[in-house]
């Protein structure tokens, strides 16, 4: 049996189970004779030499009637891709380095801001906190001169 033998075959046996047949009919309808099978649902019927399965498609796949061929159509939902990530340097060469960072935009609400110095990620919360657009070391925490501090956000 091909492929479209086996498709009419499925639709003609939920055809016959939408319209309340007891039994589903078994026969044969070639495919292209198939115009516009009264089916509310879309599934599969595979038979076995032990058994009948039924397979439910996924809701991403749609039966589309409006042609003279019924087609199997993918529904692809629409993806939001997230902004990409800002990385901003600050070499620190003054005599006395600053404690707070200004970033060019406020991170996004809920986003991770890694915060590394010298290379080593640095704990929010302890190490540094967030305010708007400003990074600001905590105490105890302060910079050195010729430290490097790198700062990864996603803008809003």
């Amino acid at each position: 049996m091909n492929f479209k033998t086996a498709i009419a075959l499925c639709l003609t046996l939920f055809s016959a189970y939408a319209q309340g047949a007891n039994t589903p009919p078994v026969t044969k309808v070639p495919f292209a004779s198939i115009s516009y099978p009264p089916v509310n649902f879309v599934a599969i019927q595979i038979v076995t030499p032990n058994g009948v399965y039924l397979a439910q498609l996924d809701p991403t796949i749609q039966l589309d009637m409006t042609g003279p061929v019924p087609v199997l159509k993918a529904v692809i939902p629409a993806v939001t891709l997230p902004k990409p990530e800002v990385s901003q340097v600050f070499n620190l060469t003054q005599p006395t380095p600053p404690t707070t960072f200004t970033l060019t935009s406020a991170p996004a609400p809920g986003s991770l801001v890694k915060v590394y110095r010298n290379g080593l990620l640095m704990a929010s919360g302890f190490d540094y906190t967030v305010s708007a657009n400003v990074v600001t070391f905590a105490a105890g925490q302060g910079t050195a001169q010729g430290d490097m501090v790198q700062i990864i956000y996603t803008p809003q």
